[in-house]
């Protein structure tokens, strides 16, 4: 009994894991689709998941969560994430096409500089 319960297991492990085969043919999260062409996108979870917010404004975006766990500047500027409303406080600048599904930001508000650099 305990050897089928085993084998069982590993087999539901192993069909809930995905293929090794070709690294290409993964799937991106889903929520990645939320960011579109010319943004920049901050997602309150990693792997680009959970709550988001998208924008293009240079006029500081407040934010409706208050941890920014993933990060995709889609656009051709500069842009910072603001750890108080209304762009104000600490800040940290991600360069046009930053793409980290895993960082730890403190947020309240987002947005797009005038700029290519930080």
């Amino acid at each position: 009994m305990l050897t089928v319960l085993v084998a069982s297991l590993s087999l539901a492990v192993m069909g809930a894991a995905p293929s090794m085969a070709d690294p290409g043919d993964a799937a991106e999260p889903s929520s990645m689709s939320e960011c579109g062409a010319s943004q920049f996108c901050v997602w309150s979870g990693s792997l680009y998941s959970s709550a988001f917010k998208g924008t293009t404004s240079t006029s500081p975006v407040n934010l409706t969560f208050t941890l920014v766990q993933s990060v995709w500047n889609r656009s051709s500027r500069a842009a910072r994430v603001y750890a108080g409303v209304d762009g104000a406080g600490s800040s940290v600048c991600y360069a046009p096409g930053t793409q980290l599904s895993s960082v730890s930001v403190s947020a309240r508000s987002i947005r797009v500089l005038p700029t290519s650099t930080c």
